[in-house]
């Protein structure tokens, strides 16, 4: 999800470092910068750097530009006082993107280009110090040939050698090390071949073909062992023997009995280090956690255990019929529960299942649970407090929608079945509303006649039924188009204006009133449109609902008991809109971290909203009997920053001090604005901000506050 941690080899004292942004870019580096350490990392493909632990961060000058314009970027590196950095850029005017490379001389606080490969992406070239050497190689993927550069001692990519070599399909990959006086190159190609070069690039060997082909994480070779070589797609391989055979860490499914031991599925990344004493270790991240090695991936110890919070889920849901039991369908690690007896600590959560699974509703006065696996694997739990699987059903048809396709609860809470977003019962064409029962240890389908994939070309991506009414039906299409039924789910029209389309993944929401039958609210991505749109004639016409709410994508609606509040679950994090008001706002100020908010439920016996989170687990907030102005957001560190949301100022009011310096940096990590306060002027203009959450950054004597604004 993108929270840095940090924690020690033993799988102890882990802690957040930083979680005001999200460090999603996969790149991490730890250098010396004057005798003190230096992190860098990337904040929406911009690198940043900190020298405080990671407290606080400055983007680097120089690459600095309007998103639109840049593509994805592969890590950073460090080499010889170097930072180095290959970026796609767009180019306007002709129409195509192309590659460079970018350096810093000052430890990542300015960039500058030093090279363009020409068109092509970053797919095309990947780069890598050779163990052991102070020299830079890179290597160029082209149709049918490859190009070998190195950097040379005026700091320019000098072109090697242009070889018949064929990579293919496979993105352009590169290993190195040095070997006696000579230094090794390897790559592989689309059959998985494996090549070495011992000339730098002249000519290329085969050494053997790869159990599998491998993921971005590539082949990694020993630093303080060259023989031992590693590489990982779904499962770990390594070889004693530079390459020549390989053999499989585990199997992916071993995991799942010995999880402290063996290695989770999905294999991201490896990098060996030294300890005090010079004994090497090798880690190993994956979807299952970090995993250490102390005999060159012999044996692994999961070392993310306990404490690292970091699961990600899809949803998380409460049991209706007993509130303290608590289920989260997860990315990787199952579907989960834990029984929570109002303790207020972290629970702990079981794995009734591996695998990911999504969407979490409950039948029979909310004591059975049903979720669904991708492509359309639906489980039924008979006794989800303690019990295992009970019954199952497979969806196999040519238009099955969504990722995790979406499951809906029957408005009458006594019913024993659910309704799924088709697909068809049948196989074939076509796109229904699908209706299961469970009887028994089996599950009973009815699909209703209407199909959304003629109707619309659209798959059906959310659904909904009216509390107040059950034959008032709503659905919403892949494609952006809304339907209502007044028949109970076999008639539908269209509505007059479309809505916003769902995540690929998991779908959009659909919220209908439990108050007004003719009011019902719809959610998904709002990056160009509103994300939140509000019917108030039963899904004939929408009228938007983005007064503070910045552009994002809204995976899910509730609303508290008495419908005064709608609460979001969004990319951009929790949003509570408030009838009073007619606005949103956002939550993240009560200490919530800052990531992807996927899925909400209300807890009317508890007063308490609760948010899944994809990278943070689940966050409950707690709402006060007493109302709090949020304009009065006096926090205990005696720091005020109001009106919030802001349109056009914010004032800081600081208890015990007469200045300040204070940074206003965008969710990107970009510095903005910078400002000098004292207790004569505390006001600062934010008139030409872009609406959207900004993160201001106040410097008190040695002690730095971070808070969290909305301009809108």
């Amino acid at each position: 999800g993108g929270t840095l941690w940090k924690g020690k080899p033993d799988g102890s004292q882990w802690e957040v470092v930083n979680e005001e942004f999200q460090f999603r870019d996969r790149a991490l580096l730890l250098i010396e910068k004057e005798g003190q350490e230096r992190l860098l990392t990337m904040i929406n493909k911009i690198v940043h750097y900190s020298d405080d632990d990671g407290q606080t961060w400055t983007a680097a000058n120089g690459l600095q530009t309007s998103y639109d314009n840049w593509g994805d970027r592969r890590e950073i590196k460090h080499l010889d006082g170097a930072i180095y950095m290959a970026v796609q850029e767009w180019d306007e005017v002709e129409w195509q993107s192309s590659v460079s490379m970018y350096r810093s001389l000052d430890a990542g606080e300015n960039f500058t280009k030093i090279h363009n490969f020409g068109e092509g992406d970053l797919r095309d070239i990947a780069f890598t110090q050779a163990h052991h050497t102070d020299t830079f190689y890179l290597i160029e993927r082209l149709i049918g040939q490859t190009k070998t550069y190195k950097l040379n001692t005026a700091n320019e990519f000098e072109l090697l050698h242009t070889s018949d070599l064929n990579l293919g399909d496979a993105d352009a990959n590169l290993a190195a090390t040095m070997r006696g006086d000579s230094v090794w190159l390897y790559t592989y190609n689309d059959l998985n071949e494996l090549f070495v070069s011992k000339n730098e690039g002249v000519t290329w060997g085969k050494i053997s073909t790869l159990p599998a082909a491998p993921w971005s994480v590539g082949v990694y070779i020993s630093p303080t062992n060259p023989d031992r070589m590693y590489m990982g797609e779904v499962e770990c391989y390594r070889s004693e023997n530079a390459g020549v055979s390989w053999q499989r860490v585990n199997g992916w499914g071993e995991y799942y009995n010995d999880v402290e031991f063996k290695l989770h599925a999905d294999i991201m990344q490896f990098n060996e280090f030294k300890t005090a004493e010079g004994i090497p270790f090798l880690l190993i991240s994956n979807h299952g956690g970090l995993s250490i090695s102390y005999d060159y991936a012999r044996t692994n110890r999961n070392i993310g255990m306990e404490g690292l919070n970091v699961s990600q889920y899809y949803s998380a849901k409460t049991l209706p019929a007993n509130t303290d039991f608590v289920y989260a369908g997860t990315q990787d690690q199952g579907l989960q529960r834990a029984f929570d007896n109002d303790t207020n600590n972290i629970l702990d959560f079981e794995q009734v299942i591996s695998g990911d699974y999504g969407h979490i509703v409950f039948s029979d006065n909310g004591s059975k649970l049903w979720t669904v696996y991708p492509d359309g694997w639906v489980s039924y739990y008979d006794n989800p407090e303690t019990g295992y699987l009970t019954a199952s059903f497979d969806l196999i048809s040519d238009h099955e929608t969504v990722w995790i396709p979406p499951l809906l609860a029957s408005p009458n809470p006594q019913d024993q079945q659910i309704y799924m977003a088709g697909g068809n019962v049948n196989g074939g064409q076509g796109s229904h509303i699908i209706e299961l029962t469970a009887v028994g240890e089996s599950i009973q389908t009815h699909q209703y006649p209407f199909d959304f994939k003629a109707a619309s070309d659209g798959e059906v991506s959310a659904m909904e039924i009216s509390p107040l009414n059950n034959r008032l039906w709503y659905a919403a299409t892949t494609n952006g188009f809304f339907y209502y039924s007044e028949d109970g789910g076999n008639n539908w029209e269209q509505s007059f204006v479309l809505v916003p389309e769902p995540h690929y993944l998991y779908g959009s929401t659909i919220l209908a009133s439990q108050f007004d039958e003719n009011t019902v609210y719809m959610g998904g991505s709002g990056y160009e449109d509103a994300p939140v749109y509000v019917s108030y004639d039963n899904g004939r016409n929408f009228a938007p609902m983005r007064e503070g709410l910045p552009p994002t994508l809204v995976f899910e609606l509730v609303a508290n008991a008495d419908e005064s509040m709608l609460f979001a679950a969004t990319e951009a994090g929790p949003y509570v809109y408030i009838k009073e008001t007619e606005q949103w706002y956002d939550m993240h100020g009560m200490g919530a971290p800052t990531q992807t908010y996927w899925s909400v439920e209300f807890l009317a016996d508890k007063n308490t909203v609760r948010f899944g989170t994809y990278g943070r687990g689940i966050w409950d907030f707690q709402i006060a009997e007493e109302t709090v102005a949020i304009a009065d957001n006096l926090q205990e560190d005696g720091i005020k920053i109001y009106p919030n949301p802001a349109s056009s100022f914010i004032s800081i009011d600081i208890k015990n001090s007469k200045d300040a310096r204070v940074e206003i940096y965008d969710i990107q990590g970009k510095l903005v604005q910078t400002t000098a306060l004292s207790n004569t002027n505390n006001r600062i203009d934010i008139a030409d901000f872009t609406k959207g959450i900004y993160v201001v950054k106040i410097q008190l004597s040695d002690t730095i506050y971070t808070k969290k604004i909305v301009i809108i």
